[in-house]
């Protein structure tokens, strides 16, 4: 039998390459969390976590202070045999910490990946895709820069750009317009709001925004306002997406009877790990919505979970949105994800398909 041995949490500040603007607010660094499970045969698993400030509940401390004092020392002397009956007891003991018990699930499931010497897909099911698309993100930049942001995505390889907007009307509106036109009628974009604006203001913009050739519209409204949304999709003909208020299997149902969306946002981080996410996505495909993986700001670790969940995915999107390492000037892997040519290839290493840099951990440990 192969035991839990030991489980540990660090967190980690990583620079950006710039600063990044959304409607909520700029990003410099980004602070994650490193979580190691070791078994008693002396096999390790990792995953990471990268929760922004203000868009969910749980903080880095937080999280590190409950993977350490109570997720951590619960599984101690475990049986790894049934990773998924180790999920159900991380629910057990931390159900309203989804973010905590992600970091742990995720480097148990590459723990298990690693001893079975599968990949984290082939656990899962079957792969749907060899090969993820991966969307181009644009912040709240003038037209000019957004345009020339998008030309530079588009040269690299990426055929679809999402725009970020939510702020002040009349130049969110620009902004798209200089993307779409820089960009020809060949490349999909879509637009994110991060709950920027009323249902009336949000009518008015995508109402104007028509003929852009929009794929979606993400999150235009207040996360829970689900009959917001059900508004605006009834009075225009641009489709929707929801994210921010999307935590639980309970918040995908609601959305689903109130017919506020055609898409959803899925983050293995948000919804407690790759398994719940996985199982939610099937929920959200019977409820006749199309799911998009991926979050904006995330290690190679983090994003080498979503790569593994959309992989499997019967009913989603060409392109997802995992393009966080892109971000950063520096990662906590040995060899850094290759995301620059708008692709990524499924890995087929055992596990989630990366190894941490513990030099790199340590060169950016937070304190």
């Amino acid at each position: 039998m192969t035991t839990i041995l030991r489980v540990d949490a660090r967190a980690v500040l990583l620079p950006l390459r710039g600063s990044f603007k959304t409607a909520r607010s700029v990003h410099t660094h980004q602070l994650s969390v490193v979580t190691t499970v070791e078994c008693s045969d002396g096999v390790r698993g990792y995953g990471s976590i990268d929760p922004s400030p203000g868009y969910l509940p749980e903080t880095v401390p937080q999280v590190v202070a409950k993977v350490q004092d109570v997720l951590g020392p619960a599984l101690v002397g475990i049986d790894v045999a049934d990773p998924r009956s180790l999920v159900e007891k991380l629910v057990s003991i931390a159900p309203d910490s989804p973010i905590a018990r992600a970091s742990v699930e995720l480097a148990l499931w590459d723990l298990q990946g690693r001893l079975q010497r599968l990949p984290v897909h082939r656990l899962l099911g079957k792969a749907r895709r060899s090969e993820i698309a991966l969307v181009g993100w644009i912040g709240v930049l003038p037209p000019e820069k957004a345009a020339r942001a998008a030309v530079d995505w588009v040269e690299k390889g990426f055929r679809a750009l999402k725009v970020k907007i939510g702020q002040e009307p009349q130049s969110d509106c620009e902004r798209v317009r200089a993307v779409r036109a820089a960009v020809g009628p060949s490349i999909e974009i879509r637009v994110d709001g991060n709950e920027g604006y009323d249902v009336n203001t949000a009518i008015s913009v995508l109402r104007a925004l028509r003929p852009v050739g929009l794929i979606y519209c993400e999150q235009p409204v207040t996360r829970r306002d689900f009959s917001g949304l059900a508004t605006i999709r009834r009075q225009v003909d641009v489709p929707l997406m929801a994210d921010e208020g999307i935590e639980t299997e309970a918040d995908l149902r609601d959305l689903v009877r109130c017919e506020g969306a055609d898409y959803v946002k899925l983050k293995v981080m948000k919804h407690g790990g790759i398994w719940e996410t996985y199982h939610m996505a099937r929920i959200a495909a019977e409820g006749g919505l199309v799911c998009t993986i991926g979050h904006g700001f995330g290690t190679a670790l983090a994003t080498l979970a979503e790569i593994q969940v959309a992989a499997v995915l019967d009913r989603a999107t060409d392109a997802h949105e995992m393009v966080g390492p892109l971000k950063l000037l520096d990662d906590v892997v040995v060899q850094p994800l290759d995301l620059s040519r708008g692709c990524v290839g499924l890995p087929d290493s055992p596990g989630l398909g990366g190894d941490p840099s513990p030099d790199k951990i340590s060169q950016y440990a937070a304190v």
